[in-house]
């Protein structure tokens, strides 16, 4: 008799693994929504950023780097890459390693991997939340509502707890509790900084290329390039989403405007501008944005832009120039999950083996965003599910001998 296969979440890791495992078996996806895909349609601006010509245990955090390690393998780019090409969809490698969709649609990832699935026969359940497992001498019976199901092999691929408007609630934790899985603290992550408002609220909407490191005391936690966003809650933007993860209370931030020159070298600048404008906003023009130069001056001298420049004493040049180079704000949180685009904590990778199975229940496989891995802005977190789906198809076709 072919061996039931049931896969629970129809994202990026339950499709891989759908299209990866071979014929033979009966292979269902049970789905919660009406459809699968729809956080994959969302990422990379809807382009899909499949995955990162650098991907490797140094873009993704967790406790337990030794299993990253062997999870990942010698070449899980080529392999990534390879799965897609074998579906006949075609791929750019563009900025900073990000692998995109020739034809720049998330769509057309998520239709590859539908049509793959349909054409090996895998059936879909829509609108069935599974909300229990149980271990029978049957295999596994699945509950939804008043409707059931039995499995030989359980895939969990349900995702974390980040963008539960697309399905992914945290109930795959629940799952896997059931079973004696413990769950390393869920947080948001890849999500936008709540901060002092009084210096961002007026930059509402505006965008800069800064460094920016995160402080705890005189520690430095972290440290990212990049570009920011300032909003009326804080600031967004990757160089500030890639800090979420390292946040820890009493955190604050440091903004350099001027990443590529000296504090000595932007003093001058400034005296010099002193010597030539008629404003204090007009100083720092050719070093930061108009109205981010505004924002400096209440913020550090608490003076009115219009201001003239001939009363900024040596001292407020000094000031601004540390301001330049080091504006300082307190970090109050992170907005909540309906804006994180990953999850960061979840399953130890100490629970499973590097093929994905449950080391406390055979015949268990655990994947993707639901494991204890995060990793950042770029395409690693979607490399990081197709590697994990398609180590637990692999291993469930070996044991099958299925081809």
């Amino acid at each position: 008799m072919n061996k039931r296969i049931a896969i629970i979440g129809g994202g990026a890791a339950g499709l891989a693994a759908a299209c990866a495992l071979g014929k033979g078996s009966d292979i269902t996806i049970y789905e919660r929504n009406d459809r699968v895909g729809k956080k994959l349609l969302s990422t990379g601006n809807g382009r899909c950023n499949i995955v990162n010509t650098n991907l490797s245990p140094k873009q993704l955090h967790s406790k337990n780097n030794e299993m990253v390690s062997e999870i990942l393998g010698t070449s899980p780019v080529s392999e990534i890459m390879t799965f897609f090409e074998n579906l006949g969809l075609l791929m750019r490698i563009e900025y900073e390693g990000r692998v995109y969709p020739l034809c720049n649609q998330a769509s057309a990832v998520l239709d590859v991997l539908r049509y793959e699935a349909c054409e090996k026969g895998v059936n879909f359940r829509y609108n069935f939340c599974v909300t229990d497992i149980k271990k029978t001498t049957d295999g596994f019976m699945l509950k939804s509502g008043n409707e059931s199901a039995i499995a030989d092999i359980v895939i969990l691929a349900c995702g974390g707890m980040a963008a539960p408007k697309t399905g992914s609630d945290g109930i795959g934790y629940n799952l896997a509790k059931a079973f004696g899985h413990s769950i390393n603290n869920p947080l948001p992550a890849l999500v936008a900084l709540k901060s002092d408002t009084s210096f961002t609220a007026p930059l509402k909407g505006i965008r800069c290329k800064v460094a920016v490191k995160l402080v705890a005391g005189k520690d430095v936690i972290t440290s990212e390039s990049g570009e920011i966003q300032f909003a009326d809650y804080g600031i967004s933007g990757i160089a500030a989403m890639q800090l979420s993860r390292h946040l820890a209370k009493g955190c604050r931030i440091i903004i350099d405007f001027a990443e590529l020159y000296n504090e000595d070298y932007i003093l001058y600048r400034l005296k010099e501008a002193v010597k030539k404008y008629r404003e204090a906003q007009d100083i720092m023009t050719g070093i930061v944005q108009k109205r981010v130069a505004q924002s400096i001056l209440k913020h550090t001298l608490a003076i009115a832009p219009s201001t003239p420049a001939g009363k900024l004493s040596e001292q407020d040049l000094n000031k601004l120039t540390k301001a330049i180079k080091g504006l300082e704000l307190d970090i109050n949180g992170t907005l909540k999950w309906d804006n994180a685009q990953i999850t960061s904590g979840g399953i130890p990778l100490s629970e499973i083996t590097s093929s994905m199975e449950s080391k406390l229940v055979k015949n268990l496989y655990i994947t993707g965003e639901m494991l204890d891995c995060d990793g950042e802005c770029g395409g690693y977190n979607l490399g990081w599910a197709w590697i994990c789906a398609l180590r637990a198809a692999n291993s469930i076709n070996k044991e099958l001998s299925l081809c």
